[in-house]
């Protein structure tokens, strides 16, 4: 070899080491959420954790949320976010294609009821089948994600009526608008049910809501942020947070747990 050759071996690794993506220091970890709070809420609910992540990882966090699912779920599979917090289901997603890492999550299971009137005589959730108008949270809301899985055949899906709020969706139900409503578990059994009931459903929970974060962020600073979030100092900077969802802190994420659950949004386009 020439001592030229021996010159430019040396440059050209030196070269591979400073360009390549798997060994850049991110500087900036970028933060964002699915779209369903106000600007006013946002800034309640992030504001004071994204200051503590900033504490823990000492790196500098930025807030970039969408207006829009649309927006927010473009981006999202651009790979434009380095930190999430939303639904399991896209958590999942970003797992299997962007390499992220389920960090802390907020306690509980989701599980959905299929609420119908008595009146109407819907004895099992297939009767809901084409033809149906179904009362829910517009998609990709989660429950709405996990009642169409009853439905494997888009030709067969019933049709949803969009509402917003628990109160949207039972009023929507008596109101005759729907000839079914899917509500989360725990506020149904709270409900005044009369001339209400429940369809018979395979129980099966979800992850809560929960903050990923990009494979990205170095390991080490990963659980720093992780333990952080989950520390009496996590809970008290996520307080205006976990007081909207009913919860007192979050809890370390089980990854085993997002297994599978892309597939929840397979009716939609893009993913």
């Amino acid at each position: 070899m020439t001592m030229k050759n021996c010159t430019l071996v040396p440059l050209a690794i030196l070269l591979m080491a400073v360009c390549s993506p798997a060994l850049a220091v991110k500087d900036t970890i970028v933060f964002s959420a699915a779209p369903t709070e106000s600007s006013d809420e946002v800034k309640a609910f992030y504001q004071p954790l994204l200051a503590l992540v900033a504490k823990a990882s000492g790196k500098r966090v930025v807030m970039e949320l969408a207006s829009n699912y649309v927006e927010y779920t473009a981006r999202m599979r651009q790979g434009a976010y380095d930190m999430v917090f939303d639904g399991p289901h896209f958590v999942s997603w970003r797992m299997e294609h962007l390499g992220h890492v389920p960090l802390v999550r907020l306690p509980g299971k989701i599980q959905i009821v299929v609420a119908v009137r008595d009146a109407d005589g819907v004895r099992a959730v297939d009767e809901l089948a084409v033809g149906r108008r179904v009362c829910a949270f517009p998609s990709p809301n989660m429950l709405s994600m996990i009642f169409l899985t009853h439905f494997p055949n888009p030709a067969r899906q019933p049709a949803l009526v969009p509402v917003n709020g628990l109160g949207g969706l039972t009023k929507c139900l008596r109101e005759g608008r729907g000839d079914a409503a899917v509500l989360r578990q725990e506020p149904w059994e709270k409900l005044d049910k009369t001339g209400l009931r429940a369809l018979d459903l395979p129980a099966h929970g979800y992850p809560e809501r929960t903050i990923s974060i990009s494979a990205e962020i170095e390991p080490e600073l990963r659980a720093r942020i992780a333990a952080a979030l989950v520390s009496d100092e996590g809970a008290q900077a996520g307080a205006q947070l976990l007081k909207a969802f009913k919860h007192e802190r979050f809890v370390p994420a089980d990854p085993a747990e997002y297994a599978g659950m892309t597939e929840l949004l397979a009716p939609l386009w893009g993913f």
